[in-house]
């Protein structure tokens, strides 16, 4: 019922074909990794590209909106003093006045 086939097989062939199959498997392994490491290794430097970006530009506009912070806070700083220097000389000049509008009274 069952054929059995004997073939006769030179142990060279055998272990050059063995051999050639561990090397075709090595390489594909070997190549795999290598594109694996480049691709990541290429998107981790996109990565930090990016991240350096962002924290640049986020710096920029930081360093931007606290000078303009600073710049407003000085002005209205000022304006506030001068307001208040004003109100200090008008109630020195009214009190002036009257000690003066008394002294004319009294002579």
């Amino acid at each position: 019922m069952y054929a059995i086939i004997v073939v006769e097989v030179d142990v060279e062939v055998v272990v050059v074909i063995v051999v050639v199959v561990v090397v075709v498997v090595v390489v594909v392994v070997v190549v795999v990794v290598v594109v694996v490491v480049v691709v990541v290794v290429v998107v981790v430097v996109v990565v930090v590209v990016v991240v350096v970006v962002v924290v640049v530009v986020v710096v920029r506009v930081v360093v931007v909106v606290v000078l303009v912070v600073v710049i407003v806070v000085v002005v209205i700083i000022i304006i506030i003093t001068i307001i208040i220097k004003i109100i200090i000389m008008k109630s020195i000049y009214i009190a002036l006045k009257k000690k003066s509008s008394k002294r004319i009274r009294e002579q």
